[in-house]
């Protein structure tokens, strides 16, 4: 990702917490790998994904997201970026994964991964084939899933509100409007971490949704900072952001969404942005040739696990969004835990 102009140190950060909580998703990538027959069939020569996909019977992009995920731990190695990008074992995989290799150790991972055989193996597995996750194919994910995905969600949206205060850029904020920040947990932590001058804050849902995010604004303390409104996040501002907002928080984290999907929500997004208002999209963004930020990677194999029919977002569609929405997007601003800010304003 393109350098910030600005250079931030977390005093606390979660990464050697992602790190070992990654390890887990990690090691069932690599397991699946070798149970799908990936590592057997690499061993017979460099293939492409669509190739291997045919071969192994799985879903082409959940193959090229099994692949690029094995790519940034290491375990593979890819000759181009694009859909021709052709997939070879490293040697250590090749000694060791191959079963036709003498070294052949792939017996450890199928043993280590026998006790934890289970509906979520069997989630990855089948969302790597073509019936789809456990032919769950537009259904929700379970609900043991859903309540996970929901509470890290608050969690680093309360790491990356805090992160957001102590950009010396947005001290001369006079309204930050948050549109999706996991409830009213970003909002909060930005405004309790802000010194000085403070700008307003705004947390805009849906009706149905108050009685929630205003709980959420009372228990941090923010009733007299943090305003919860009502009104469609889909239309123009209320009477009472009328000028729209300074800055505009929009989390895409954990929330792998088709590009239409994606687009319409940006568009959303643009309207409440002030004239010279700038967006911010919060995501874990794999770069654009999905060869590195192994926490996108890995977290977009983990959301065709649990039933989403969409992986990894690279910082390159995400531009590309912009760019169909009549945004001009900037930099890139690092958040703590491998997640980080696009951030954009209106198109001239």
């Amino acid at each position: 990702m393109p350098a910030s102009s600005l250079t931030m140190r977390w005093p606390l950060s979660p990464e050697p917490l992602l790190k070992d909580a990654l390890d887990l998703w990690s090691s069932r990538a690599l397991a699946a790998g070798q149970h799908l027959g990936l590592f057997a069939e690499l061993g017979k020569g460099p293939r492409t994904a669509s190739r291997l996909a045919a071969l192994l019977g799985l879903a082409p992009d959940a193959t090229r997201d099994l692949l690029d995920a094995l790519l940034a731990l290491g375990w593979l190695q890819r000759e181009g970026d694009d859909a021709d990008a052709v997939y070879v074992s490293t040697r250590t995989s090749a000694h060791f994964l191959d079963p036709r290799s003498p070294g052949f150790m792939g017996e450890l991972l199928m043993a280590a991964r026998q006790p934890l055989t289970g509906p979520d193996d069997a989630l990855l597995d089948d969302a790597l084939r073509l019936a789809g996750p456990s032919g769950r194919s537009g259904l929700p994910p379970p609900p043991a899933w859903a309540a996970a995905q929901a509470l890290v969600r608050e969690r680093m949206a309360s790491l990356h509100g805090e992160a957001l205060a102590q950009w010396p850029s947005w001290a001369a904020l006079g309204q930050v409007i948050d549109l999706d920040g996991a409830g009213a947990h970003l909002a909060c932590a930005w405004a309790a971490r802000c010194k000085g001058r403070q700008p307003g804050f705004a947390v805009v849902r849906p009706a149905a949704q108050l009685p929630l995010v205003q709980a959420q604004v009372q228990a941090a303390g923010q009733a007299s900072r943090v305003r919860v409104l009502a009104g469609p996040v889909d239309g123009l501002p209320p009477g009472s952001l009328a000028g729209g907002g300074d800055a505009v928080v929009l989390s895409l984290l954990l929330q792998p969404l088709a590009a239409a999907e994606r687009r319409a929500r940006l568009a959303q997004a643009r309207a409440w942005l002030a004239p010279q208002g700038r967006l911010l999209m919060v995501d874990l963004l794999a770069d654009t040739a999905r060869r590195e930020q192994v926490p996108a990677l890995v977290f977009g194999l983990a959301a065709r696990m649990i039933g989403h029919p969409h992986g990894v977002l690279t910082e390159g569609e995400l531009r590309a969004d912009c760019q169909a929405t009549g945004l001009r997007d900037a930099e890139c601003l690092p958040l703590p835990g491998g997640a980080c800010a696009l951030v954009a304003e209106r198109a001239a």
